[in-house]
């Protein structure tokens, strides 16, 4: 099978209640380490110190020789990051997470001294908010699950990060407790490998916990089922299983991950997976004929779009075309040979008022609106209890688009502007100079079809019965403007 399907193995390593979840671990690690299969362990910071503190410097050499990630400081104690992002606006969301999450991604970093290279949420509790601060830590990929938002099953990138998350068919695994499932659960591999060898390559996710070999319940449903927030010094341990039934989970593990070696997939890290996918359209110059081809079918939508090197969000896109809107007293906007260097800026923390109908405005308008624009993503924001260290800094403030830009008397939507000056730009392409007005529309974001439309997609069982977060997935629709698709390095 051609090495353009790759598999991504990875654990979230995250019960630190029972001992014996230690050794599940270390049997894992090892076996990947004697298989020469790459793998990624997930940990939270509470399960890493734990591992030092039952001295069990084993398991951290073990785990580090593979690629480390984190996985949030105590998982599933409560709130956990949807509920307290829920609460928040979001630049204090951003501050939260950072006072609760970064002495746990710290322990992880310190124990064991490389790189922690990407970032997982805690069973169903997704928030965006979390993002610009990761960035800031050095993290650089998302790899997890949840149906919250997605690309068809590949990689993706969202605010600055590189996802595996949301992979439909490419998500694979078998029930650890089902014996034979493991024979299956291969089988069900090489059909969706197969599958997508026929489609061009891509990623295949496939994950675990190392507490599924030893347990047999959860440790957090356990302990923090539907709001539950016992103290960490009163933590319940979850079910074992009979000596003999854990012996033939560890067998079961090793056949599935033995057969899933012996493939022609070629197995990745997280490290081998961001070189893989690097983003090759960000930091190069594009002409103004450059972005009114690669855009020439847009009509009443906006998206992400195909480039030279690969793709552009359409945060990066809007950016680029501002710039070009810009006026210079010494290269006029006309002029076609004038290059813009798009921004990777995140995208708006609120929402303004559509159009309802077609205007028109001032060239000279729209031109003033770009360099609002431009100026407003710079713009630093300052928390007022946030410590001096972090403001301002490359994750807080974030480049971010605005709600709203002020042209003339108008507001437009960062879609409405987007379309309206690449409206101007293919005018002045096709009559050599600027037009005198220019209409702007209501318009179509398509990026925000790869939200999940789902009323109320937290399904975890960690959460209080009837638990919701509509602002969260607002957010997350927002976000839909750095998204677009990972191309693969040729």
């Amino acid at each position: 099978m051609p090495a353009r399907v790759r598999l991504l193995v990875w654990y979230d390593t995250e019960d630190y209640v029972a001992p014996e979840s230690d050794d599940a671990a270390l049997f894992l690690a090892q076996l990947h380490t004697r298989l020469e299969f790459p793998a990624t362990f997930k940990l939270v910071g509470e399960k890493a110190r734990r591992l030092y503190a039952r001295g069990r410097a084993d398991v951290l050499r073990a785990l580090g020789a593979h690629d480390i990630g984190y996985h949030t400081n105590y998982h599933s104690r409560h709130p956990v990051i949807t509920e307290y992002c829920e609460a928040l606006d979001w630049p204090r969301a951003e501050l939260r997470f950072w006072r609760e999450e970064k002495p746990g991604y710290d322990d992880v970093a310190r124990l064991f001294d490389k790189p922690v290279l990407c970032y997982g949420q805690p069973g169903g509790a997704w928030a965006p908010q979390a993002l610009p601060m990761l960035r800031q830590w050095g993290v650089r990929a998302y790899v997890d699950e949840g149906p919250w938002i997605g690309m068809d099953g590949h990689p993706f990138w969202l605010m600055g990060l590189l996802f595996v998350t949301r992979m439909g068919p490419n998500l694979q695994r078998y029930r650890v407790n089902q014996p034979g499932d493991e024979l299956e659960g291969v089988t069900r591999f090489r059909v969706a490998a197969r599958r997508l060898q026929k489609q061009g390559g891509g990623v295949i996710s496939v994950y675990f916990h190392p507490c599924e070999l030893s347990t047999d319940a959860f440790w957090d449903g356990v302990n923090f089922a539907r709001g539950a927030n016992p103290p960490l010094n009163a933590l319940r341990q979850p079910p074992l299983p009979s000596p003999a039934e854990r012996n033939r989970r560890y067998a079961a593990m090793e056949t599935y991950l033995t057969q899933l070696r012996a493939s022609e997939v070629t197995p990745i890290g997280t490290a081998e997976l961001l070189s893989l996918y690097r983003d090759r359209a960000v930091g190069r110059s594009y002409t103004r004929d450059e972005l009114i081809e690669a855009t020439a079918e847009w009509t009443d939508s906006v998206d992400y779009v195909a480039v030279d090197g690969g793709w552009l969000t359409a945060a990066e896109l809007l950016t680029a075309v501002a710039d070009l809107l810009r006026p210079d007293d010494i290269v006029p906007p006309a002029d076609h040979s004038r290059l813009a260097v798009p921004l990777s800026v995140d995208g708006p923390h609120s929402d303004a008022k559509r159009l309802r109908r077609r205007v028109s405005v001032r060239f000279e308008d729209l031109v003033a609106g770009a360099q609002a624009l431009l100026d407003r993503c710079h713009l630093a924001r300052r928390l007022p209890d946030a410590p001096e260290w972090l403001v301002p800094t490359p994750g807080l403030p974030p480049l971010t688009l605005p709600a709203a830009v002020p042209v003339g008397a108008l507001n437009l939507r960062p879609e409405e502007f987007l379309l309206a000056g690449l409206r101007a730009l293919r005018s002045t392409a096709t009559a050599g100079t600027p037009p005198d007005e220019v209409d702007a529309t209501p318009v179509d974001f398509r990026p925000a079809r790869h939200v999940t439309d789902e009323p109320n997609p937290f399904h975890w069982v960690i959460f209080p019965d009837g638990f919701k977060a509509p602002g969260v997935m607002r957010h997350t629709r927002r976000q839909a403007w750095t998204i677009k698709p990972a191309a693969l390095t040729p």
